[in-house]
């Protein structure tokens, strides 16, 4: 692979093939769990690193996996690393763990990182395979993270409230023991279907900007399909 196919590959999962907004894969947890940046910004890295861990470990061992149980061995990885970041955040992070909830263990079911395993991984080297997690992690982590500060500011008019929270019990045992402040008042954007609004505006807006990128983009760019000749005989 060239560098600019490469340059362009990694282009397209961020923007143009980005795992939620044009993918549409791993929502659940896009929209409930970021009612917060905080909470928004652990989700996302915590399935960054399963989705790298997950598809190194395809890539060193797609070869060897039988191709018939080859998705159920993925799964299989999946939970392995979920289970790692689970039991550490539940062990340094228990304010943010129980605030997460079960998306945090369902990680191991998110579609997004199935498909990066299934599609490329086990197929690809293994500098690859990281660059191509890593770029596809930071899509996955920029959109939730984008969401997770609309609602954050709309709800309470500030963002990254309670960062003492990202202080581990090690180095405070007193960190988390901090309840989390809860408004009484039900905001619209704290729900279900004001968080399925606001990503719905995201794809807007990404389709629009599509949009006006291919009606500014010169004639001469634009991609040509070749005409096919027309058979007059049956020759």
């Amino acid at each position: 692979m060239s560098f600019l196919e490469s340059n362009a590959r990694r282009e397209s999962s961020l923007w143009h093939n980005n795992t939620v907004v044009v993918q549409l894969l791993g929502l659940s947890p896009v929209l409930a769990v970021s009612t917060s940046a905080i909470n928004g910004l652990v989700l996302g890295l915590a399935t960054v690193l399963v989705l790298l861990f997950s598809c190194a470990a395809a890539s060193l061992y797609g070869s060897r996996i039988n191709q018939t149980w080859r998705l159920l061995w993925f799964l299989c990885i999946m939970a392995f690393f979920t289970t790692f970041v689970d039991f550490f955040l539940q062990w340094q992070y228990s304010s943010l763990y129980s605030r997460l909830g079960i998306y945090l263990p369902l990680i191991c079911c998110n579609s997004a990182i199935l498909v990066r395993m299934e599609m490329f991984a086990r197929n690809s080297k293994l500098g690859d395979t990281l660059l191509d997690a890593a770029v596809t992690g930071a899509g996955f982590l920029g959109i939730i993270m984008t969401l997770a500060i609309a609602r954050e500011f709309l709800t309470t008019g500030m963002v990254f409230a309670n960062l003492d929270l990202l202080v581990p019990l090690l180095s405070n045992p007193d960190s988390n023991m901090s309840a989390y402040s809860v408004t009484k008042d039900v905001n619209f954007i704290t729900l279900a279907p004001g968080a399925l609004i606001g990503l719905g505006l995201l794809i807007a807006i990404k389709n629009l900007i599509d949009s006006k990128q291919v009606l500014n983009k010169p004639e001469q760019d634009k991609n040509i399909e070749p005409a096919e000749r027309a058979r007059v005989t049956n020759r």
